[in-house]
């Protein structure tokens, strides 16, 4: 009876909408308009959350893409809609009774990865109390905590309860199809060059950096699903196939040579596993680049030179690709080192909890110099991030909170292998694992050039494979608990 209730009211509710809404249109008055069918989107979204929570999570995943941003006036507040409404109706609804109820698994609050997060969370605190902006980093935890609720301890939940755990990547792929489709119809337009990419693919992503960064984390479970299926008879292969193929163009067409090193480190990374990498191999040789680059940093940083001419006009990929190394003209490349330099320059004035979570691009300005700055610079230095995931941890909430993100970094790396070594005869299991921790492998070479961890876009896919490695890792110590015990 209260089914057929709610699913009543729900229809009335829609038919009185949708009849207002025609009245307003008729009478020319679009502004309130629009307000109605942002009422009547939120309402039936609400609506199927309550009925259905993984319904919710289909919603997060496949919507993510082309989410667009919303200004909330009254609160100051920049919402991507309807992704993070989403999210925080999920957080309200279910976050808090799931955890602590006996359904939620107990053993992913307990992981080690959860209790990294946890302490991420609680050093994000820390350093809030003593930021130069409160509220900034108040938004910011807010925003990194309801992050980590839903798309790393619910999505838990949701993988363990769910049947096929890959839903993760071909939701979202799916979700990326229009996005890609209107990026391509666009930049065709501009002969696809390389000068006009940057904005081609908005409103759906800010710039080309994180729209090819978003395709290069969900291309390696692709490839790797087309690979391990290609001897079977999956009625989804050729659909797969083709998806595919169209992301593999966007993200060439993306000239985002960021996200073309992360791939080729996927390569790297594939290469080196059929020698049994271990997460060792990769700590040593982490800590052998870091200190020679440590060493050097200010022989790097004082060898550059301020001779820029252009902003990505190379016209070719190989050109474009090649101009990473280009520090003399490229003017983007001099400009995250001005960026970088500006974060080292932070980390040395507060070096224990930095200037406050979400911070740097209020106080970066200051900390310029006329060495570093190009003709893209402003003065004010109110205009961008660090261009580094890890810089920006050093800048905004010091040393403790960045070492946590390192042991995240590799941890996580760490277990992927465990998983990956032990279910290596499982074709379904492996490809899965593979495609979540290459996906993340993706994101950790990123974000030496960019931060993109507060976007709900990248956020989704990162705790969100997280959130696989987790589960995978909980299933592999039962078995391995089981086999000791016989």
């Amino acid at each position: 009876m209260i089914k057929w209730i709610n699913k009543n009211v729900l229809y009335i509710a829609i038919a009185i909408l949708l009849s207002v809404t025609s009245i307003l249109f008729y009478k020319e008055d679009i502004a309130s308009a629009k307000i109605i069918i942002a009422i009547l989107t939120m309402g039936i979204i609400s609506f199927l959350v309550l009925s259905n929570k993984k319904y919710a999570i289909y919603a997060i995943i496949t919507l993510a893409p082309t989410s667009l941003p919303l200004y909330i006036e009254i609160l100051d507040f920049k919402l991507s809609f309807p992704t993070e409404f989403l999210t925080l109706l999920l957080i309200i609804t279910s976050g808090i009774t799931l955890i602590f109820s006996e359904k939620f698994n107990k053993r992913i609050v307990f992981h080690p990865i959860s209790i990294i997060l946890f302490l991420d969370i609680l050093l994000t605190i820390i350093a809030a109390s003593f930021s130069e902006m409160a509220l900034v980093s108040v938004k910011r935890i807010l925003l990194k905590t309801s992050y980590i609720a839903v798309y790393f301890f619910i999505f838990s939940h949701w993988t363990f309860t769910v049947k096929n755990k890959s839903l993760l990547f071909f939701l979202y792929a799916i979700g990326l199809i229009y996005p890609v489709y209107s990026t391509l119809i666009n930049h065709a337009a501009q002969n696809f060059s390389v000068a006009t990419s940057f904005a081609m693919c908005q409103p759906y992503y800010s710039d080309h950096t994180i729209y090819g960064a978003c395709i290069a984390f969900i291309l390696p479970f692709l490839l790797f699903w087309l690979f391990f299926k290609r001897k079977d008879k999956n009625k989804w292969f050729i659909g797969v196939f083709v998806l595919t193929i169209l992301l593999c163009a966007a993200e060439i067409l993306s000239y985002s040579r960021a996200s073309w090193i992360s791939l080729i480190g996927v390569i790297m990374f594939i290469l080196l596993l059929r020698f049994k990498l271990k997460i060792s191999h990769l700590i040593v040789g982490f800590s052998l680049v870091s200190l020679v680059i440590a060493f050097n940093i200010q022989t790097i940083f004082t060898s550059i030179k301020q001779q820029e001419t252009n902003i990505h006009t190379e016209e070719n990929i190989s050109d474009h690709l090649g101009s990473v190394t280009n520090l003399q003209t490229d003017a983007s490349n001099l400009e995250r080192i001005n960026r970088w330099v500006c974060a080292i320059r932070m980390f040395d004035e507060k070096p224990f909890f930095g200037f406050g979570p979400g911070t740097y691009q209020f106080e970066y300005g200051k900390f310029q110099s006329i060495n570093y700055m190009t003709r893209i610079s402003t003065h004010d230095g109110k205009k961008g991030n660090a261009h580094s995931e890890y810089l920006t941890y050093l800048s905004e909430s010091g040393f403790f909170a960045f070492s946590v993100f390192l042991i995240l970094v590799f941890y996580s790396i760490h277990i992927g292998l465990k998983c990956y070594y032990h279910f290596k005869e499982n074709t379904t299991k492996k490809t899965l694992i593979l495609g979540a921790l290459c996906g993340l492998i993706t994101f950790f070479i990123h974000g030496l050039f960019n931060t993109f961890i507060d976007n709900e876009k990248m956020a989704i896919l990162v705790y969100g494979s997280l959130s696989i490695l987790v589960v995978f890792d909980i299933e592999r110590r039962k078995l391995i608990a089981a086999e000791n015990n016989e």
